[in-house]
């Protein structure tokens, strides 16, 4: 089955119309990261429209599914983009790259879900995107691990990488660009933006150092174990990228929702 499989309203106007202000949503770019050393992350994906345009990032957790933002998806149907694996650099043809048409493209049944009378965005600003034919899993292209449901990942550092603009008046970057970002408690974050961020988002803040312009979607990961989880996928931001924590939809907190999708893909 082709299509979006849930039809929404865009959120923010739900959220602007209960009389708050702001953010710039979405937002996501990386300003004040720095290149990535080719490869360090095969798990990441660049999504494109067919002419090679990127507008969001997304994480590879199955050789047939992507993890990203609804918001990215929400004006989107499957045959307008496509999935870029083992990508680096965008302008060049490296030869480790997998080009991916997408098949279906899942948004979360919560997703647009707005709480006025609480002040909050509600978290669940994720989608999964099918992928028409498998990845070809190897040293470039490769899945990120899900995290421990029984984990919060708060006051770690972790590490969130994309394409997006490197600065607020800047272009998006070429080079994969990564960045060292701590999580933070959300009553901390909440305390900083002046209202209630809901536990199905993740903070995360360090001075000079934010998503942007064309990270939407990308992964926040955090070392658990000897290796990468996907804790968090870039939602949005301040309309500056420096001022303010930046949001991330929580992953554990939808655990039950991706296994459940992936599990009946009739893929196994």
């Amino acid at each position: 089955m082709q299509g979006i499989e849930l039809s929404f309203l865009y959120f923010l106007s739900a959220f602007l119309a209960a009389g708050n202000s702001v953010k710039d949503f979405p937002t996501s770019m990386i300003s004040g990261g720095q290149n990535v050393f080719p490869h360090d992350f095969p798990w990441q994906a660049s999504i494109q429209f067919h002419t090679g345009h990127h507008f969001c990032g997304g994480a590879l957790i199955d050789s047939y599914w992507l993890l990203t933002a609804a918001h990215c998806m929400e004006q989107h149907q499957p045959n307008q983009i496509r999935v870029v694996l083992g990508e680096h650099t965008l302008s060049e043809i490296e030869g480790t790259e997998q080009y991916r048409n997408i098949s279906r493209i899942v948004i979360s049944p919560f997703f647009n879900v707005v709480r006025p009378e609480y002040n909050y965005y509600m978290p669940y600003d994720l989608a999964l995107l099918e992928l028409t034919t498998p990845a070809n899993l190897n040293s470039f292209v490769k899945p990120i691990s899900l995290p421990d449901p029984n984990k919060s990942y708060s006051g770690r550092s972790c590490i969130l990488t994309g394409w997006g603009n490197t600065g607020v008046n800047a272009d998006g970057a070429d080079v994969l660009q990564m960045a060292e970002i701590k999580t933070l408690e959300n009553r901390v974050c909440g305390d900083t933006w002046g209202y209630y961020i809901y536990y199905g988002n993740i903070c995360v803040y360090t001075y000079g150092v934010a998503p942007c312009q064309g990270d939407s979607g990308g992964p926040l990961m955090c070392l658990d174990n000897n290796g990468y989880v996907l804790a968090g996928i870039s939602s949005w931001d301040d309309t500056d990228c420096k001022d303010h924590p930046s949001i991330y939809t929580r992953v554990t907190e939808n655990l039950g929702w991706i296994n459940d999708v992936i599990d009946n893909d009739g893929h196994n």
